[in-house]
């Protein structure tokens, strides 16, 4: 699967336990494909700390993959 570049906002935060949390994302004008287990994100945020103007990182996808068109990380 060729990757797929998506902008979204975070459309809800579930306490799974202490100090664990699920993001759960929507995405903003485009459909999502389904995913393959093991298949991760790549995140880009804004940094407001002055020092550098985004931040990486990588997640894995913690949706299942019978749920077509949800993302979410944990």
């Amino acid at each position: 699967m060729a990757p797929q570049r998506v902008s979204a906002h975070v459309s809800a935060v579930i306490d799974e336990a202490r100090d664990v949390k699920t993001f759960r994302f929507a995405v903003d004008d485009v459909q999502v494909r389904e995913h393959a287990p093991g298949q991760y994100l790549m995140l880009t945020a804004p940094v407001p700390d002055g020092q550098r103007e985004f931040t990486r990182r990588s997640f894995t996808i913690s949706a299942s993959p019978t749920e077509p068109g949800l993302l979410q990380i944990t």
